[in-house]
C-alpha cells in the first residue's frame, strides 16, 4: 500500500472522529449555572464558604503556628493530667490494669484508633488518629500484641504500638 493512500486513511479518521466527539460534547452539554446556584449547592454539600476577604500566605501561616502552638499546650496539659494520675495511682495500693491490644498486619491508623477506643485504651478515636498522623507515628506502626497500661497518654500507647514485639 502507498504511504499517500494510508496518510489519507488516517487524516480522515481523525477528521471524523473529531466531528463525532464534537457532537457528543454538544449533546452531553450542561448549562453552566449562576454563581448564587453554585453557592447553594456547594452549601448542601457541606462546602464552607467564608464570607471574608481571602488571606494572605502570611496570615495562613501565622494562623497555622497558632494552631501548632495550641495544639502542643493541649497535648503537654493533657501529658500532666495523665502523669498527675500516675502518680496517684502509683501512691495507693491498687495496680493499673494491662490490657492486651492486637495489631494486625496492614491495619490503618483509623482502624487502631477505633480498636483502641473500643479496648478503653483511649477517649476520643478521631483526636488519637490525628495525633499519630501529625506526629508521623501512623507509618511506624508495628504489627503483633501490645500490653498496653490503662491511663496511658496518646505519645505512650504511640510509642507502645511502634516499638517491634518479639514473637511469642
Amino acid at each position: 500500500m502507498k504511504l499517500k493512500y494510508y496518510l489519507r486513511g488516517l487524516g480522515i479518521g481523525i477528521f471524523l472522529t473529531s466531528i463525532i466527539f464534537m457532537i457528543g460534547m454538544y449533546v452531553n452539554r450542561k448549562d453552566l449555572f449562576s454563581d448564587e446556584e453554585i453557592m447553594v449547592r456547594a452549601r448542601e454539600l457541606g462546602m464552607v464558604m467564608e464570607d471574608a476577604e481571602p488571606k494572605t500566605l502570611d496570615e495562613l501561616e501565622k494562623e497555622q503556628k497558632e494552631n501548632q502552638e495550641k495544639k502542643k499546650a493541649q497535648d503537654s496539659s493533657k501529658s500532666q493530667e495523665t502523669k498527675k494520675a500516675k502518680e496517684n495511682n502509683s501512691e495507693s495500693p491498687q495496680t493499673v490494669k494491662q490490657v492486651e491490644f492486637d495489631v494486625l498486619p496492614g491495619e490503618y491508623s483509623d482502624t487502631i484508633s477505633k480498636k483502641l477506643f473500643d479496648a478503653g485504651l483511649i477517649t476520643n478515636e478521631s483526636e488519637f488518629n490525628q495525633f499519630i498522623t501529625d506526629s508521623d507515628y501512623d507509618n511506624f506502626i508495628q504489627p503483633g500484641t501490645f500490653t498496653i497500661p490503662e491511663g496511658s497518654t496518646y505519645e505512650d500507647i504511640a510509642k507502645i504500638l511502634t516499638t517491634k514485639q518479639e514473637n511469642r
